[in-house]
């Protein structure tokens, strides 16, 4: 057993990390040199045409040094990613109701756990340096992100210790991280402006509704471990 002070811990640690991802890519977003993979000359950083792995390249597509960028890229993703292994590794604790929904947590905990070793490995692969790595890990930061939304969405659904809201935001998480891979695999040889657009957007806005979901989640466990 892991007692409620260690619980409300942890979600305080949590809460925070993962709050700061959406705070330090956002400062990211103002030192990134400038240029896209379809326009090397475009000014800045666009929300609709810049990955987020743009952010976290040693050189942007403009050809100057990314470094201020990559360096908050990657305290922002690295604590993302702690922080995902540390929720996931306490989170199935939380389920106390009965034994067959505890499996259920701790299956969808692996995913989770899986999913927060990829995105430290994305910190550690950049883009234009390890493409083929980066890619790799990227692939299956959101395939396991995936299935620990989708089993979790289960566990919140059937437990009575957490409210149904959290089930319908890591579900609606879960449907816009396979609507976006299956745009991505959909398109991945189509290029084009208007493509880039709905990749790159669709990318910020799935991503940081995945943070809220996590964020959200991570207020409840802190108030269950209160009460």
């Amino acid at each position: 057993m892991v007692s409620e002070k260690i619980k409300e811990k942890i979600s305080i640690i949590c809460f925070v990390g993962f709050l700061q991802f959406i705070v330090l890519t956002f400062i990211a977003f103002f030192f990134y040199p400038g240029g896209t993979v379809w326009d090397p000359t475009s000014p800045g950083y666009s929300f609709f045409y810049n990955f987020f792995s743009d952010l976290g390249m040693i050189n942007s597509y403009s050809g100057a040094p990314n470094t201020i960028a990559a360096v908050i890229f990657f305290i922002a993703i690295m604590v993302f990613g702690v922080s995902t292994i540390i929720l996931f590794i306490i989170f199935p604790f939380t389920f106390i109701e009965d034994l067959k929904l505890k499996i259920v947590s701790i299956i969808g905990s692996v995913f989770g756990v899986l999913c927060g070793i990829m995105s430290i490995g994305v910190a550690f692969t950049p883009g234009d340096i390890l493409p083929n790595e980066h890619n790799i890990f990227a692939a299956y930061f959101y395939l396991f992100a995936f299935f620990a939304a989708v089993i979790y969405s289960l566990a919140f659904l059937l437990s009575k210790e957490y409210s149904n809201i959290n089930a319908l935001v890591w579900l609606i998480f879960g449907v816009t991280d396979f609507i976006y891979c299956s745009w991505i695999l959909a398109n991945m040889v189509v290029t084009g402006p208007e493509i880039l657009f709905g990749q790159a957007g669709g990318q910020k806005l799935m991503i940081y509704l995945w943070v809220i979901s996590y964020i959200l989640t991570s207020y409840n466990m802190w108030k269950l471990s209160k009460r």
